[in-house]
């Protein structure tokens, strides 16, 4: 394999019940690179992402991370992945500091290059439960990156984000890649999409079906944003 590719996936399914959600995922993410992932409410993207996690397992399908097989250890994804999902991960009774704290592990040193890297110097002291969604939000990407993880999964991180603070993001995100770093995150943010090193675009799997496309299509970002607003010409 390609040393440079940090991810590779190879068919990956994942249905509940009679429902197929995902069918024939396949794609490989070289290291460095920032991945977007876009595609209408409901496609499967969530479910993508956890099964990259390793929260949840595929029906079919493989997946080689790092060189590594996480769907026989597990251990693979908690070493390698930070994650952040659309709900708050934080534990909301206790502190900023100490949440930082609990997914840092004990390097002081790299929490307190987290705190100045998302300016969370004012707010350390106050428990989660107190913080706005937009704030929460910063910090749950702050504690996925807290403990150096080499790949970043991350469902649409800026959505509760004043456009200051998404720019913000954005920034920290490339710098992370530019490092060596590789992020793959879902987004309906056009702008984001834009920032991306590379993009995809998702449909749900009946209308893939129909089409008689894979429902996992890289492309342009600019062609990734219209079909996410239902122009699907340039994917057909």
């Amino acid at each position: 394999m390609n040393d440079n590719i940090v991810l590779s996936v190879r068919d990956i399914a994942r249905g509940y019940g009679r429902r197929i959600i995902l069918s024939g995922i396949s794609f490989d993410t070289a290291r460095g690179s920032v991945i977007g992932i876009t595609g209408p409410n409901g496609c499967g993207k969530t479910t993508l992402l956890s099964i990259l996690a390793g929260i949840i397992k595929p029906d079919n399908g493989s997946i080689s991370l790092f060189g590594k097989d996480p769907l026989h250890d597990s251990s693979v994804f908690r070493n390698s992945c930070g994650y952040v999902p659309q709900g708050n991960p934080l534990i909301s009774e206790v502190s900023v500091r100490d949440n930082l704290s609990l997914w840092s592990g004990s390097d002081k040193e790299r929490v307190q290059e987290i705190i100045s890297e998302f300016a969370l110097e004012s707010m350390l002291s106050l428990p989660v439960k107190k913080l706005s969604g937009g704030m929460k939000r910063r910090l749950s990407i702050a504690c996925a990156m807290a403990d150096r993880q080499e790949l970043l999964l991350l469902d649409e991180p800026t959505s509760a984000l004043d456009l200051h603070y998404k720019e913000d993001i954005r920034q920290i995100l490339h710098h992370y890649a530019e490092g060596g770093g590789t992020v793959i995150l879902t987004s309906h943010d056009e702008q984001e999409l834009l920032g991306c090193s590379e993009c995809y675009f998702m449909m749900p799997f009946e209308e893939a079906k129909e089409y008689g496309i894979p429902q996992l299509i890289r492309t342009s970002a600019q062609h990734a944003i219209k079909a996410a607003a239902g122009d699907r010409k340039e994917l057909l």
